[in-house]
């Protein structure tokens, strides 16, 4: 494994990913069910996209970005391999 997989590894023991993803389809299937045509599912789509929750996606992707950061200035290797 790589430091990669290890923060992914580490973000999905947390509480896994459906807390991150939750926010961001929240409602969106029903709002889906009640179009009757490609042109309304695309205005569904483009309406839900911009009032999607994004703060705890946001915040875990942040908080791997940091990891992944202090690693790299502590000169941790990015592999288990020699």
């Amino acid at each position: 494994t790589d430091a990669v997989d290890d923060a992914v590894g580490t973000i999905l023991a947390d509480a896994g990913w459906e807390p991150l993803v939750e926010p961001l389809i929240a409602g969106l299937q029903d709002e889906l069910a009640g179009v009757s045509s490609l042109e309304e599912a695309q205005a569904v789509i483009a309406s839900h996209y911009a009032r999607m929750g994004t703060e705890a996606f946001a915040q875990k992707l942040a908080e791997a970005m940091f990891a992944a950061r202090m690693a790299g200035e502590a000169d941790d290797a990015l592999s288990d391999e020699a």
